[in-house]
This record gives structure tokens, C-alpha cells and sequence, in this order.
């Protein structure tokens, strides 16, 4: 950001003053330096919410390190959990007739929103540890439950495109009210 703030000053300086015109828009060379600050400056934000949001999910997930027992699971336990019951789930459309029919989408691979589907199971199912006591390193701890986080995405996202999850309600709003003298207005049976 800082080196957009000198090609700025730098666009200025080096920009003879304009006699008549947009003097206050600049020369091009400097309409483009403001235009590259100002991307710089998003760009700046982006990353400290993103830095923000990161430092958030640390201290919550360490918050739940020391808030958990021995007799708790293990996080590698509930990402296999998580996984297990996105399997479940779709094993549901494959082995039940009434929603094989129903929902024929689901099992579909020219389907774009299935064969993502298909593609995350793929990644989570090579990604997955042989156990829960197996000692994986960091890295494919994180690599795993990221995928698993895109594989619960990817079918909810399916289920949506078949129609056979529930889709939320539209909330109803009342835009004007009805006056009482409208014309139009259905008498009540008082």
C-alpha cells in the first residue's frame, strides 16, 4: 500500500498542471496510480480481516484443547465422525429405491453439483488416516479436515441442486399495508 501511496505522489509530481479540463481527475498517469492505491488498500483490509479471522479460530480451537477431557474425542475422531455420516447420508440416496427415483441426481456424475460431491468424497476418502491413533503430522490433519469441511459442503450443495434438501423459508414481508378504504379490499365476515 505503501508503494501505491508514492506511485501517487510520484504521478502528481511528474503530471504537468492541466490549463483547463478535469483538473481535479489528475492525468491518466495518475487516475491509474489512485486507481492501484485504492486496490492496495482492499487488498490491505482483505488480509487483516482474513489475519483477524484466523487468530479467532486459533483461540477457539484452543479454547476447546483445554476445555476437553480424556474422556472426550479426539478432533481427528470427530472429523471421522463427520465424514462417516456424509458417507451415511448419501448411502441413503443410493440404497433406499424411493430415493434413488426421487432424487436420481444424486447418483448422476453429469450432474455438476454431484460430480463436485464425487470429487470431495475422493479427496477426503485418500486424505483420511488408516485410525484415529495413527500419528499424522499437522499438515495432513489440516489437509484432511479441510476436506472434509468441502466434502459436507459439496453434498449439502448437491442435496440442494436435487431438490432434496429442505430449502430455507423465504421470509414474508409486508411491503405497504392494505388501507381500509381500498376498493379492491375483500369484505371480512365480522
Amino acid at each position: 500500500m505503501r508503494e501505491a501511496q508514492a506511485n501517487v505522489l510520484s504521478a502528481r509530481a511528474a503530471s504537468p498542471a492541466p490549463a483547463l479540463g478535469p483538473a481535479w481527475m489528475g492525468s491518466p498517469a495518475t487516475i491509474e496510480a489512485k486507481r492501484q492505491l485504492q486496490h492496495a488498500k482492499l487488498v490491505q483490509k482483505s488480509a487483516a480481516l482474513d489475519l483477524r479471522a484466523r487468530r479467532a479460530r486459533v483461540r477457539a480451537t484452543t479454547a476447546q484443547y483445554h476445555a476437553a477431557t480424556a474422556a472426550d474425542p479426539l478432533p481427528i475422531e470427530r472429523l471421522f465422525a463427520a465424514h462417516d455420516a456424509v458417507v451415511a447420508r448419501w448411502m441413503s440416496y443410493e440404497t433406499d429405491v424411493a430415493k434413488a427415483i426421487a432424487y436420481p441426481q444424486l447418483s448422476d456424475t453429469r450432474e455438476p453439483a454431484t460430480l463436485a460431491f464425487f470429487r470431495a468424497y475422493q479427496q477426503a476418502q485418500q486424505l483420511r488416516p488408516a485410525s484415529a491413533r495413527e500419528r499424522i503430522p499437522p499438515e495432513q490433519f489440516l489437509a484432511y479436515r479441510d476436506a472434509v469441511r468441502t466434502l459436507e459442503a459439496a453434498f449439502d450443495e448437491a442435496e440442494r441442486q436435487a431438490g432434496a434438501a429442505p430449502r430455507p423459508p423465504i421470509p414474508r414481508t409486508v411491503v405497504w399495508p392494505v388501507p381500509a378504504w381500498n376498493p379492491l379490499r375483500l369484505p371480512t365476515s365480522e
